[in-house]
């Protein structure tokens, strides 16, 4: 990596300095499709909950829930992991490369997904003590639309993460 940003300081933005690049901020945006897959699932899961009420198979279906709370909890702390490492990262690289700018551009881009990851993170883990405290064995409307609009930040957030074109558009 010190490799990428000294063909960088220098100007010479080589097609391979340019293929690292590119591809750590692919790899960035790709941290985000396992939690996006369990999202998905967990919302299903709550909504058999909901429509599977006083039917025998309930427990099943809400236990099935919890597991998708508990494997999307998973996901977004390895989320988490990942951007906090990148932010970390992205401040040696500009503590060594002071003139590299757009090296903040992806470390405000990573801390901005890791604060969605923990807000969405937090309110997961609501909806899962709610979960299993509920008479109804259910979550709220409220609990779930909290967590909807929080995952759709978290997705805002991840889609901001530059690409290799925009760093161009904007610094060169």
């Amino acid at each position: 990596m010190a490799k990428l940003f000294q063909l960088l300081t220098n100007e010479m933005w080589s097609r391979q300095a340019e293929a690292q690049l590119s591809s750590r901020l692919f790899t960035l945006r790709n941290s985000h499709e396992p939690v996006r897959h369990r999202f998905v699932n967990l919302s299903m899961s709550i909504l058999a909950v909901v429509q599977n009420q006083g039917s025998s198979n309930h427990a099943s279906y809400r236990q099935q829930a919890i597991n998708e709370l508990a494997l999307l909890k998973d996901e977004l702390r390895g989320e988490i992991t990942i951007m906090t490492d990148e932010v970390a990262d992205m401040q040696e690289i500009k503590d060594a490369y002071p003139q590299a700018y757009f090296v903040s551009d992806i470390q405000e881009s990573a801390q901005r997904v890791a604060y969605a990851a923990i807000i969405l993170l937090s309110k997961i883990k609501g909806a899962k003590d709610e979960l299993k405290s509920s008479p109804y064995l259910t979550i709220s409307v409220s609990t779930a639309n909290d967590c909807q609009q929080c995952f759709e930040e978290l997705e805002k957030q991840v889609e901001a993460i530059p690409t290799l074109e925009d760093l161009r558009e904007k610094y060169l």
